[in-house]
Formats: C-alpha cells, structure tokens, sequence
C-alpha cells in the first residue's frame, strides 16, 4: 500500500470511526436504560413496570436525552482541547517541550535521533516532549498531518533504554507517523472522549455507591441502595467496556505493523526487542500515571494501564506476541542477554539489579561522537579579524560541485512516505557531514535565524553586503556575524546538507515567540528580494520558514480537501513552470516538458507562463492550494515533478532538495536521496 493510499485509508478510517460511534451510542443509551429499568424493577414489589410502559414513559426517554448530552458534551469538550494538535496532546499528558539548545546529554541524544529519522523520512522534524513525572517506558507520536507531529517520550524511557533501543522505538512511532495514523489517533481521542466519560462518571458513582453501602449496613437498609450500587456500577463500566473495545479495534494490528517497519528502519531487532523486554522485566512497565492515561492509551508504544479482560480490550498485545512476531526466537534470546547481564542502562549499567533507576549520565564528548553535537556551545565568532570584511558580494570562493547523478524516476516516486535502513543511514551519514559549528548555531533558537540568512546568501550573485547590512540592523550583530560566518562555510560544503541544516534552524526557530519568528519570516523576504532575481532554490528556503514560522491559526486541523484538478490547474501549472523554468535545459526542450506535465491536469494552455515566469507569492499561494489537495490526487502532481526534475535522468543535490522541499510543502514526505548525500 502506498503513502496516499494510507492518507486515504486513514481519512475513510475517520469516516468508520463516527459509525462505530454511533453504534456504541445507541447500546450505551439502550444499556443505561436497561439498567435503570431493572433497578426500578427489582425495587418495586409488585413487579408492576413492563418494558413497554417504561419505553412510553417520559423518564425513559429523559435518561436517553441526559445520557445522549453527557457524551456528546464529554467529545464537544475534549475536541476543543486538542484542536491544537499534537501539542495539546502533550502538553495535557504533563510533557515538557525539549528546547534545541538543552544541555542535558540524554535529551540532546532524543533530540538527534527525531532529527535523523525526520531528514531520512522527508517528514519535518518534530517537536520534542519530555514527559517528567513518567517512570515507565512510553512513547507516542502525535499530529493532523506528517509534517505537524510531536514526539512524547516518558522519563522512564530516556533513562533506561539504550540509543539503539530508544532508536527502535521512535521508529516504531515513525512508522504511524508515515501510515498516517496520528489523524486517526487524534480523532479516537475527541471522539471516544464522551464515550469514556460515561465510565468515569460511573467510577465516580461506584465510590459513592460503597460508601453508601457500608452505611446503609449499619442502618439495616441496605437492599435497595445495594441494587443502586450495582446499577452505578453497570453505568459506569458501559462506557469503559465500548471506548476500550473501538480502540482496542483500531489499535491492535497496527502495533505489529509498527514494530516490524522498527526493526525494518534500524535493521536491529534487539533495538525494539531490548525495549520491549524491559517493558515486560521492569516494575513499572509502560504504565503512565497521567490521569489521561485512559484518553491516550491507543496511541502509545505500550499499554498505559491495567484493564480486565486484557485479551479482548488491550489496546496491545502482550509483550510477548510482539517479541515473537518480530522474530519466533526473540524472547528466549532476550531472556538470554538479560540473564546474562547484556540489558543495559542507558548510562552502561545493568538493567533491573534491584536497585532504583538513577539518572544516566553520559560524557558530553561520548554524545557529540555519538549524535554530532558538541561537548561545548559555540563561542560568538572571533571579532580579531573584522569578519564583515569577507567577500560576500561577489562570491567569488570556489563552491563545492553540485555534479548531477542518475536515478531511477519509478523508485522515486515510489519511495515517498517510505523509510528504508539506507535512507536512515544515509541521514545519518549527511549529519556526520554538517560542521559542528553549523549545527551549534542551528541548534540555538537565539540564532539559529543566521542559517537561513547564510543560505540566502548562497544563492545570491549580489547585493552579499547590503543583506548583511540588513540582518544586523534588524537582528543585531551576533545574528550578522553568526550569518557570514554560516555563509563562509556553506560554500565549502556540498548542497547536499543544506535542507537538513534548515530543518534543524527552523525546528528550533519554532521555539520563540510569534512576534521574533514573524520578524525572521519577514526579513528573509526582504533578503531574497535584495538582488531583484528570484532563484527557484531560494524559494526552498523562504517556503519551508513560512510554512512552519508564519502566524498559526488557533486550530491546527487541515481544512476542507478539494478533489477536483479543475480547481487548481491555474497553481500546478505555476508549479509546473516554476520547475521547468529552473532547469538548464534550451527554451525548446523546456516547452515540450512543460506540456507533458500538464497533460495530465487540463487541457487548457499556460504557456505565457514560461513567457512571464511566477513570483514567489504566487507560487506559494499555488503550494498552499495544491496542499489541500485529497491524497489519491497528490501522488499524480508529485510523479509530474518528478518526471520535469528528471527529465534528463539526472539529478542533482540541489534538484533533489527542490523536490523534497517541494513534496514537504504538499504534505507527501519523500525520503532522503541517497546519493545526493554522497
């Protein structure tokens, strides 16, 4: 199955997911009826009620109304909770968002493993949660769309699993991010949410109800308020049973589904195995404490509570299953390795001795080996040589080559939304590749703007000093400094390593206030437009800061999908132009790609497009439609930029940025092209 038929897949799954609950609507009203009734039955001596006059009387269908209120309410309510996304998620399970510029080795290691697997996806890299008071292994992903997730990650999980077996779980959570089942996950929440609201006003009842009991004992009462006891009882466990039984439904399957692609990602299976296996060994297991455990437990990597009749309501399978469905052996090699003493701490210490887990602590120098941070932050740049001086007019330093390379159009197109262990190394491998320096300043939220502005700078022919002229007028001179010093390295590295640098500086950047991320959004505006020439690769850059910088709305739902091509002909053609514009093939070939691309949208003719190229508002007006766009007819408009951008059958690092860039924008993650990172 591909990635837009996961998108799709999941959308209908919503569609179901409404159905199940109006089922489970209409038997908890029924069984909440049916339990009123025989209270009231038993409680009268002469049996004198009949379900046909208790179906005709006005309390009967009261109860129906006030019980239909509770649960409509309780998923009216929670809906408006999460319409931030995966941040409310978060933010209500206790998590605390892990800053970029953390010198905190464990969380620093967190933080590099996201970004990894993010650039190997193609996905935006996701904020980080760290939730604090959590002792057990745990972990979700959270978000309306691939590119708009957070990653939650409990205490118990950063300090007692290794790298290679938190590396398993995130890809474990990576795998529903790319199967698109964090839309699902948000909509079980808000949706179930009333459902379990009945079970938690039961819980609340069944308290009272012993209290009672005991009392009504002392008092020689006891029948009738017993019978009440039990009805509450009933109420409450009605709602629980049908919300358990949706998620467990829903949720099942796809665990299994995400800890093969884990093992799949990594190519390790005592990475997921180990964490597993500690799960099951260790006294907290994946238990969360939240009071919303019940809310999230469908969207964790393991259970987060305790509930009876665990075969048929486990939102997981037992530990066990999921050892032995990675591989048939894997429990009793587990259990060996744990025997013998080969389970280890994230700190190198022996898992489960006996003794309380403590804090791990890793040197700083074995996390900047380890992940590629350094063991110190970055000094300001040295001011002994005035590094506005530099020539950043003219660019006149030889760049590294930008030398094409042949791929095969088929596996592109086919790899969007997939995740391969050599696109994992791969990432790895391009983030071995980026300078320290440059990823210090990324990583700091306070500058981390200077990396946009220097690879601005790389684009330009002109106009290098008047840009930095502007940005220490409105950033100040660190920010200034920081940006030429960013530029003077870019142009001794390969393109290959800029659109991952980016992701990194605009993941921290998404950390400060609105105001300072409107400011850096506006002023890389007012750069690129510095040398009056607008270079599609600039457009890389100014399209991913004003999808993830610009203003956010107080939702963070998608809005209304558009399923025709007829209403946005006009914006894939300005996309379509756009790419064939910037090739170097002759205005003759350009014409001929430019037609094939759009024979398959309209057959209307845009050529005057190619005459009087679009702007940069235009074409990321054209981006911000075309997102809209229902998935089924993302994967034609994708396999058309692919065909422009190859139409030689070559591509090169900076082509290959364009087109992830561009498949970002769409929504339609693409992994990353392995050898442009060579």
């Amino acid at each position: 199955m591909t990635f837009y038929e996961h998108q799709h897949r999941a959308r209908r799954k919503t569609g179901l997911l409404f159905s199940y609950f109006i089922i489970a609507v209409i038997l908890i009203v029924v069984s909440v009826n049916a339990v009123v009734f025989l209270t009231l039955f038993m409680s009268d001596a002469n049996n004198a009620i009949t379900p046909a006059m208790w179906i005709r009387s006005p309390l009967c269908w009261g109860i129906a109304a006030i019980t239909l209120s509770v649960i409509v309410g309780g998923s009216v309510y929670r809906h408006g909770q999460i319409r931030g996304g995966g941040d409310s998620i978060a933010i209500m399970a206790g998590g605390r968002l892990v800053l970029p510029e953390t010198t905190d080795p464990l969380e620093k290691r967190l933080l590099n493993i996201a970004e990894e697997m993010a650039i190997a996806s193609g996905t935006h890299i996701p904020r980080v949660y760290l939730l604090e008071d959590e002792p057990g292994i745990n972990a979700f992903v959270a978000g309306y769309n691939a590119n708009n997730t957070i990653l939650a990650v409990t205490k118990g999980a950063l300090e007692t699993l290794t790298r290679d077996e938190l590396q398993g779980v995130i890809g474990h959570e990576y795998s529903h991010v790319l199967n698109s089942d964090t839309r699902i996950n948000l909509n079980l929440i808000s949706i179930l949410a009333g459902i379990l609201l009945i079970g938690q006003i039961g819980e609340s009842l069944m308290r009272s109800a012993s209290y009672s009991r005991l009392a009504s004992r002392r008092n020689n009462n006891s029948g009738g308020q017993f019978a009440i006891g039990i009805a509450f009882m009933a109420i409450g466990y009605i709602g629980l049973f049908f919300g358990r039984l949706i998620k467990a439904a829903i949720s099942r399957q796809r665990e299994f589904l995400a800890d093969a692609s884990a093992v799949q990602f990594t190519r390790n299976p005592f990475g997921i195995g180990g964490a597993l296996y500690k799960i099951g060994a260790s006294q907290s297991g994946s238990l969360l404490t939240s009071k919303h455990a019940e809310d999230m437990s469908h969207m964790c990597f393991g259970e987060t509570l305790k509930v009876s009749l665990s075969g048929m309501l486990a939102t997981h399978p037992p530990i066990e299953h999921r050892l032995k469905a990675i591989d048939p052996s894997l429990p009793t090699r587990m259990k060996s390795r744990f025997n013998q003493g080969d389970l280890t701490l994230a700190d190198g210490t022996t898992a489960f001795t006996g003794q309380p887990l403590m804090t791990a602590t890793v040197t700083a120098s074995g996390v900047s080996q380890a992940s590629g941070f350094s063991a110190t932050a970055s000094a300001a740049p040295s001011h002994e040589a005035n590094i506005l001086k530099v020539d950043v007019e003219n660019n006149n330093a030889e760049p590294v080559a930008n030398e094409s390379f042949a791929i095969n159009s088929q596996t592109l197109k086919k790899s969007v939304g997939t995740l391969t262990p050599t696109h994992v190394q791969e990432a790895h491998d391009l983030f071995e590749q980026i300078p320290v320096s440059l990823l210090d300043i990324a990583h700091q939220s306070k500058v981390a703007a200077s990396v946009i502005y220097g690879l601005i700078l790389t684009t330009m022919s002109t106009h290098g000093k008047p840009a930095i002229k502007l940005v220490k007028e409105h950033q100040g001179e660190n920010v200034a400094d920081r940006t030429v010093a960013v530029y003077q390295t870019l142009r001794k590295t390969t393109p290959a390593i800029r659109l991952p640098l980016l992701e990194v500086a605009i993941a921290s950047l998404e950390t400060i206030e609105e105001e300072k991320r409107i400011e850096v959004l506006w002023l890389t505006h007012e750069l690129i437009q510095l040398d009056n020439k607008f270079m599609l690769y600039e457009f890389i850059y100014l399209s991913l800061v004003e999808k993830y910088l610009a203003p956010r709305n107080t939702t963070d739902q998608p809005k209304r999908q558009i399923k025709s091509y007829e209403k946005v002909e006009n914006a894939i053609a300005v996309l379509m132009a756009a790419i064939v514009l910037a090739s170097e093939a002759q205005p003759e070939a350009q014409q001929t790609i430019f037609t094939q691309a759009m024979s398959g949208f309209s057959k209307n003719n845009f050529n005057q497009l190619l005459v009087r190229p679009p702007g940069i508002e235009t074409l990321s007006d054209a981006l911000k439609l075309l997102a809209r766009l229902s998935p089924l007819l993302k994967q034609p408009l994708v396999d058309a930029c692919v065909d422009s951008i190859l139409h030689d059958e070559q591509i090169t690092p900076n082509e290959a940025n364009l087109l992830r860039a561009i498949c970002e924008r769409l929504d339609c993650p693409m992994p990353i092209i392995a050898q442009a990172a060579k």
